[in-house]
């Protein structure tokens, strides 16, 4: 009977030609950060709303107090205020985003010691009523502002989006996490690590026990791998960067991921998966300078390295594919 045949695995220049044919969206789901901090009912208030309008009341006496020179009330209000002041998203408020012309920020005030803040509130409350409270109230103050300013805040969320897109390509492929493997010595065709996220031990194991030198690791001062993926005697070790523009910290970043590529062990595959808009850019046919000069070294380290891998959201998705069709 013949034997069946194994199949080869595409190029590292194919697979990167094809990543390039099928560039990174500009909205990609995986990476939406939403985070909701009002009710869909106006009607109905959450602790937030219900803070934010108790703001507003107070500030509002405070103004009356003021006028009336009410020193008594005014410092009662200014611990409710502090008090309104600790509720959980507190800085959407159309108040604490006020701070910011004042060059003082949310942060900054929940660090302040309890005579620090009445001091600052006192004085910001006052430049609130000069400057905003009457003109907000004239357009209308409304609980959507408090969910526009987290929205604008959804950048500054950090979370592991990347991970769980990359992980969800293994899984749908018949990948699953090396620690759900019954027993550690197993020969199961398919399995991922995390090695940066819980598995570093069992993933320095596997780099002794395959003799796999990893020189990338020494040189970035002993940095680990997103995910290393088991396929019975061959290893893939991953590092993943999702970047959406260049410059500054990202020609860092990418001069990082040029690097993974510059490896070579025996039954050994690197990947670099660079996921973000600024793939395309990077690979754009009408880049110049220094971007140019990013994409040239990238394609000769492929040349230098053929089992080292340069890919795209599209090109990580053909590769796990075939790497489960290798099995």
């Amino acid at each position: 009977m013949r034997s069946k045949r194994r199949k080869r695995m595409t190029t590292n220049h194919a697979l990167l030609d094809y990543s390039i044919q099928k560039p990174e969206p500009i909205y990609d789901p995986a990476y939406q950060k939403e985070l909701l901090v009002i009710r869909e009912s106006p009607d109905t208030l959450n602790e937030l709303m219900k803070a934010n309008r108790s703001l507003l009341d107070y500030i509002t006496a405070y103004g009356v107090n003021r006028q009336v020179g009410n020193a008594a009330a005014n410092n009662q209000i200014i611990t409710r205020m502090m008090q309104a002041l600790d509720t959980a998203n507190i800085n959407t408020s159309e108040f604490t985003s006020f701070w910011e012309c004042c060059d003082v920020s949310y942060s900054v005030y929940r660090k302040l010691g309890t005579a620090e803040k009445r001091q600052f509130l006192e004085r910001i409350t006052q430049e609130y009523l000069a400057r905003r409270h009457a003109l907000y109230q004239a357009h209308g103050y409304t609980f959507t502002t408090l969910q526009v300013k987290a929205d604008s805040f959804a950048h500054k969320r950090t979370g592991d989006q990347g991970s769980a897109k990359a992980v969800g390509i293994l899984e749908r492929n018949g990948f699953v996490p090396f620690s759900s493997v019954p027993t550690r010595g197993s020969s199961t065709p398919l399995s991922y690590l995390l090695p940066d996220k819980g598995d570093e031990k069992a993933f320095r194991t596997i780099l002794r026990d395959r003799a796999i030198s990893f020189p990338w690791s020494r040189r970035e001062k002993g940095k680990l791998p997103d995910y290393a993926l088991l396929i019975r005697s061959t290893t893939v070790i991953v590092e993943h960067k999702h970047m959406k523009e260049l410059g500054g910290g990202q020609d860092k970043q990418i001069l990082e991921i040029s690097h993974f590529l510059q490896q070579s062990d025996e039954s050994t595959i690197y990947v670099s998966f660079l996921d973000g808009i600024l793939f395309n850019q990077l690979f754009s046919a009408v880049a110049t300078g220094k971007v140019a000069l990013q994409q040239k070294e990238i394609k000769e380290a492929l040349t230098q390295y053929p089992r080292s891998y340069f890919v795209n959201t599209a090109g990580f998705e053909r590769l796990v594919r075939e790497l489960a069709d290798i099995k």
